[in-house]
């Protein structure tokens, strides 16, 4: 089973975000974590292979919270969210570990779900070889 993890400290935007995912992929596992702390424990014990996180978590530097996720799970797929959407930024996001810049003001559900639909078809595809 896949599974995914939605970090995010905005409890309404988490919860609809992993409500899309459910409903268009029931197949796949999703859990949710409000706080980097608590999403480490759930990264470690569970090893996602597809973590959303919010770049502004409180009391964490989000590029170095990239960083130590893919130390921990070096396969996984990391999407991040911020309301920074300047070419420099995202740079330093894909220099830190992170596949997709996903400007939070400015995404909608389908394109969510399409691109959440390519990696979990490409993570299957890698399972069943």
């Amino acid at each position: 089973m896949i599974k995914i993890l939605i970090i995010d400290g905005n409890v309404p935007f988490r919860q609809a975000l992993a409500k899309i995912i459910d409903c268009r992929l029931p197949e796949v596992s999703i859990e949710e974590a409000s706080d980097g702390v608590l999403a480490l424990e759930k990264i470690k014990s569970s090893l996602p292979c597809l973590v959303f996180v919010d770049i502004h978590l409180p009391g964490i530097d989000g590029l170095a919270y990239v960083k130590k996720i893919k130390q921990i799970v070096p396969e996984s797929i990391i999407i991040a969210f911020t309301r920074y959407d300047f070419p420099e930024f995202q740079t330093t996001l894909y220099q830190s570990g992170a596949d997709h810049f996903i400007p939070k003001d400015t995404w909608t559900g389908e394109e969510m779900l399409n691109l959440v639909e390519s990696i979990v078809k490409l993570q299957d595809m890698d399972n069943k070889s």
